[in-house]
């Protein structure tokens, strides 16, 4: 005859194996987790190693026309301008720290970043126009972790 504990063993360790499967979502979640998190540090580990390199996501580079001779001289007078990006309930906007009053809005990021370009542009061109000296490129920015 059987003992009551070996059989009591038997029906526990059989319910066990039997119910493994309910906690199959669980584990594949737990997996699709880890794989969002290793994801994610990938993509911090890049901006904080191209942050390190002087590497910046969104930096918009204006070249000004210098025109000797009727043609454009490629890479004399070229400045590079900080554009600050703030995302929107629907929009994106983008601004020139250093250009007070030069700003854009855009349906996309990319969109924002062309229509804040072409304003810089314009920007300066009515600079020189009025005989106004254009101002020299001086923001920077830099990200700083914080407790949350």
């Amino acid at each position: 005859m059987e003992q009551p504990a070996g059989k009591f063993e038997r029906i526990l360790e059989s319910t066990i194996f039997a119910s493994r499967w309910l906690l199959a979502p669980f584990f594949i979640g737990l997996i699709m987790g880890i794989g969002v998190l290793l994801i994610k540090f990938v993509k911090e580990l890049a901006a904080l190693i191209g942050g390190v390199l002087g590497i910046v996501e969104h930096d918009t580079i204006i070249s000004k026309q210098c025109t000797q001779t009727g043609r454009s001289q490629k890479g004399v007078g070229r400045m590079r301008y900080m554009v600050v990006l703030e995302q929107g309930p629907e929009s994106f906007g983008a601004y020139v720290p250093d250009l007070p009053g030069c700003v854009a809005v855009g349906e996309s990021e990319q969109e924002a970043l062309e229509l804040i370009q072409e304003a810089i542009e314009f920007h300066l061109e009515g600079l020189r126009e009025d005989g106004i000296p254009i101002p020299s490129p001086h923001s920077s920015s830099r990200f700083v972790e914080v407790g949350a």
